[in-house]
């Protein structure tokens, strides 16, 4: 039988209600690992002479960490003190906050060391198959020694050639954007007392020595 329902009257539907479950969580107090090597690369990346962002590769590591802490695909690890020598040849040592996020890579508050080289970074690293492409920014300031500059970029050999491996260049800088469009908020460089330095704007074409513009 039909049965006619007025439109004051009530129809109440109850449905099970399931909370999404939370993805893993993994917290760890404190890693410590010894001569050990790690490779972050691009799929399909041939790394380019010195250092080279979509290819680092380190050897030699030793790494003391705290309060590590993986959810799903959030990283956080406390980087209480490392050592390592990296592709390139630069063997450094430092400590701070390394996070991942999003897809992003974040260092924060990083205190980075050689023996002729003293650098304090934030920073944040993006992904791309082109380095030229990668989206980053850079908040830092000290001083590198010329013999790491020139382990690091040997494509800029013109620019250092002939200076003494123990000069040093002092740097601040805050730049953002992408390795071969980036935006200067502020460039501070004093090379060694011979050149300074003091600029904001913008560069591009920073991985072709020939083709730089700003």
């Amino acid at each position: 039988d039909a049965k006619y329902i007025a439109s004051n009257d009530t129809i109440e539907s109850i449905e099970e209600v399931t909370e999404p479950s939370k993805p893993w969580t993994i917290e760890v107090d404190s890693i410590d690992l010894s001569k050990s090597k790690a490779i972050y690369a691009l799929a399909g990346v041939e790394p380019m002479p010195g250092i080279d962002f979509s290819y680092i590769q380190v050897d030699s590591v030793d790494l003391k960490i705290a309060s590590f802490y993986n959810q799903a695909s959030d990283i956080i690890i406390p980087i209480k003190w490392i050592k390592a020598t990296e592709r390139c040849g630069v063997e450094l040592q430092g400590k701070g906050t390394f996070a991942i996020n999003d897809g992003l890579i974040y260092f924060r508050q990083f205190d980075i060391s050689t023996d002729n080289t003293q650098l304090t970074v934030d920073g944040m690293l993006g992904t791309s198959e082109r380095i030229e492409n990668m989206k980053f920014a850079l908040v830092g300031n000290g001083n590198v020694g010329i013999g790491d500059i020139a382990k690091m970029f040997p494509l800029y050999e013109p620019v250092y050639k002939g200076m003494p491996n123990h000069d040093k260049v002092m740097i601040d800088v805050n730049v953002a954007g992408a390795v071969d469009d980036m935006t200067i908020n502020k460039l501070q460089v004093d090379v060694a007392g011979r050149a300074n330095v003091d600029a904001k704007g913008y560069v591009a074409n920073i991985t072709n020595f020939d083709k730089i513009r700003g």
